[in-house]
């Protein structure tokens, strides 16, 4: 959650327009692609070690907690440039309370279908962890590619039926699952999914 921010605080301050939808599509693909390379990981891990194994993965993380720790500490120059004013919280985002309100319930969807899949697969016979994780790799194999496309199709259709777009996808993903079963049409659910959930 700090890391998704971070980020989009820093692409929203540096770019505007179209460029900034596009690099906030690019962002969302490439770490689609990372957890898309983690499910499948995972999947082999739970199968042949245990359940606990993909657990181990988080470790990668202290290599990015070493880069950030000398990124913190600017040098020379840039320490002493960097010495502005505060900025202060402003009261626009008191406007924006609805916009903030909706969202909680759009990401609770968003994650609960990823969180909850498992169960449905293992209620339809799917009990492999490897075939599992086969089938929910293709919620983020999708956000990688509505993130590449992110950026072209807002220009495109704007904001409101980007969102329109968005929840109509999700909302779909949601409906194929509660009246199909099987491998490939909980792949088509999961691919949906990724494309809603991955642009929201």
């Amino acid at each position: 959650a700090w890391i998704a921010a971070s980020t989009f605080a820093l692409i929203g301050s540096r770019f505007g327009g179209p460029t900034r939808g596009r690099l906030l599509g690019y962002q969302g693909s490439f770490v689609a692609l990372a957890g898309f390379v983690t499910t499948l990981v995972s999947g082999l891990l739970a199968e042949n070690i245990g359940w606990r194994a993909p657990f181990g993965l988080y470790l990668v993380a202290f290599a990015w907690l070493a880069l950030s720790l000398v990124a913190i500490f600017p040098k020379g120059s840039e320490a002493r440039a960097s010495t502005g004013a505060r900025p202060r919280p402003s009261r626009a985002l008191l406007g924006l309370w609805r916009t903030y309100l909706m969202i909680v319930p759009l990401y609770v969807a968003a994650y609960m279908f990823f969180l909850q899949l498992s169960f449905v697969l293992k209620g339809d016979g799917i009990t492999s962890p490897i075939e599992q994780s086969r089938i929910m790799a293709t919620i983020t194999a999708m956000n990688f590619v509505g993130g590449l496309f992110y950026g072209r199709i807002l220009e495109r259709i704007g904001t409101r039926w980007m969102f329109v777009l968005i929840l109509g996808t999700m909302a779909l993903s949601h409906v194929v699952v509660a009246l199909t079963s099987g491998v490939v049409m909980m792949a088509v659910a999961c691919g949906l999914s990724g494309l809603g959930g991955g642009s929201l």
